[in-house]
């Protein structure tokens, strides 16, 4: 279970910087019409409980013979709109002039954001990273919908199983499951806690 936790929070985080970050370049550098208000209508959509596309959404990994699969825990939500406006406010602080220097040496705007931007945002990726993985893997309403078998649920889905198991019985082990659970979040922040402050500040969501 901690195995399937580690490696679907992993795949759908790769997932999501990979969709978010194009789409907020977008936002944040190119100028056609609708922009701004495309990008309200994209914030709107966070206000929409994720149990009104639940139904929707199984339906759809039924359809696609995702149930019960890595596929299902992984690219559902991949297009993140928390990730596509924490990205958009980072890029639109990065001086326009080092973008106009690559244009004269011949980039495009996908040069642009490769040479370019994405080596600036580190910060901003990683903190977006970390808060995409943790997330994902503390989830425990979607994984536990989409999977049936002991062999593909996810850690807080095996506790609540071992919990209603052993309720009452072998504390020992019914306990050692939430602390095994905390040891890759304690890590993931003791390794990366600077670079998370510091892509928050740097992104505008400090509170300044």
């Amino acid at each position: 279970w901690l195995r399937n936790s580690i490696l679907a929070a992993a795949g759908y985080t790769a997932a999501v910087l990979v969709l978010c970050a194009p789409a907020a370049y977008a936002f944040a550098r190119l100028r056609f019409p609708g922009n701004n208000i495309l990008f309200g209508f994209l914030l709107i959509t966070i206000m929409i409980p994720s149990q009104v596309t639940l139904i929707p959404n199984y339906l759809l990994m039924r359809d696609l013979k995702w149930l019960d699969t890595f596929n299902a825990l992984i690219f559902p939500g991949a297009a993140n709109v928390f990730g596509v406006f924490l990205l958009r406010q980072f890029f639109m602080s990065i001086p326009t002039e080092l973008e106009e220097a690559a244009v004269l040496d011949g980039a495009g705007y996908f040069g642009r954001f490769r040479h370019v931007v994405l080596p600036l945002s580190s910060n901003a990726l990683v903190a977006l990273a970390i808060f995409v993985f943790l997330g994902h893997y503390n989830d425990l309403f979607w994984p536990f919908i989409v999977t049936n078998s002991l062999e593909t649920r996810t850690l807080p889905v095996g506790l609540t199983i071992l919990n209603s198991s052993y309720a009452g019985q072998y504390r020992p082990m019914v306990l050692s499951g939430p602390v095994l659970s905390t040891i890759p979040m304690l890590i993931v922040y003791v390794l990366f806690q600077r670079r998370i402050i510091r892509g928050i500040m740097m992104t505008g969501m400090a509170g300044r």
